[in-house]
């Protein structure tokens, strides 16, 4: 993988590139290149400065770029946005560039949108579940990938309506170390169930100051397929409960997909939902049985109705 060092003078002129204050960030910093001459074809990528650009974190995502940059071609798969180079300032690499897509729009932006039709929305959801189907095939090519953070704000609809997966340095690749994820680490109800989430690399890893998840290390939930369903399926309940699921403990979390059942959600569907929490060996993707969500009724899906209906006792 190419590396592009960047001198700090010219670092420090370069234009941060803003995005939207909703957009869920924490780890990196954007800036367009372009103050960086002729020398440099950088008219269609950003640098993403990484915060903790130091120790086993950074070394990890270093790892997972140029994995994924060494195995694009192999990988083909156009929606995965696959960091071009690493970023270097006075020698020392402080990020990675990723492609630039002009006029896209960020997948949680959308489905927090209520201008945005409930159609439009399963749409895009559904891009996302296909995605997963591309991905499951890698594994017969000996890639074995995950996404690992997998959630909303990590995914960009084109103008021309097409999906993008973004943020790809916090992907499992093979062999590298997990990193943080949104719906995994801050899920409490996986400790019940780590034969099935924790994937089949047992490295011990060391608690590490960066990172301390609801477990207390570093590294607890390795990236798998099963990982990737429930996060997708945690997509997709944000939209249908209007927010967020994954707060719910295992019984509240029952007991909503079942009130979901009675409003008429498919059996397949309410299926795919409910085999996350269970000890089956595999998640199924709920890709397939999207057209069972009964539109008429997700006004009544949300969470605050539901829980509203229960405390006056009407379900």
């Amino acid at each position: 993988m190419k590396i592009i060092d960047i001198p700090e003078k010219k670092f420090k002129k370069l234009t941060p590139y803003e995005i939207d204050d909703n957009i869920i960030n924490t780890e990196a910093k954007f800036y367009l290149l372009d103050k960086l001459g002729k020398s440099y074809k950088t008219e269609n990528l950003l640098l993403k400065k990484i915060f903790i650009n130091e120790g086993e974190s950074m070394a990890n995502k270093l790892l997972t770029v140029s994995m994924l940059s060494d195995n694009e071609e192999k990988i083909g798969i156009k929606e995965l946005v696959i960091p071009k180079h690493l970023v270097a300032v006075k020698g020392d690499v402080i990020g990675v560039t990723v492609p630039k897509i002009d006029n896209a729009r960020n997948l949680g932006l959308i489905l927090n949108d209520y201008k945005v039709s409930n159609e439009d929305k399963i749409k895009y959801l559904e891009k996302v579940g296909k995605l997963l189907k591309k991905i499951k095939v890698l594994k017969k090519d000996g890639i074995d990938f995950s996404f690992g953070d997998l959630h909303e704000y990590n995914f960009l609809i084109t103008e021309n309506d097409k999906l993008k997966a973004i943020d790809l340095d916090s992907a499992y690749l093979n062999s590298n170390y997990p990193l943080p994820s949104l719906y995994l680490d801050t899920n409490m109800i996986l400790k019940y169930f780590k034969d099935k989430y924790k994937g089949k690399d047992e490295r011990n890893i060391k608690p590490n100051k960066y990172r301390l998840n609801t477990t207390g290390t570093y590294g607890t939930y390795y990236p798998n397929e099963n990982t990737d369903i429930l996060c997708y399926d945690m997509m997709i309940l944000n939209m249908i409960s209007s927010d967020k699921i994954s707060k719910l403990d295992m019984q509240e979390y029952f007991d909503y997909i079942n009130y979901l059942e009675q409003l008429g959600f498919g059996e397949d569907l309410i299926k795919c939902f409910n085999i996350v929490y269970t000890n089956s060996k595999n998640n199924i993707n709920p890709v397939d049985f999207l057209d069972q969500i009964p539109m008429d009724r997700l006004g009544e899906s949300s969470l605050s109705v539901y829980q509203l209906k229960k405390k006056k006792k009407i379900i």
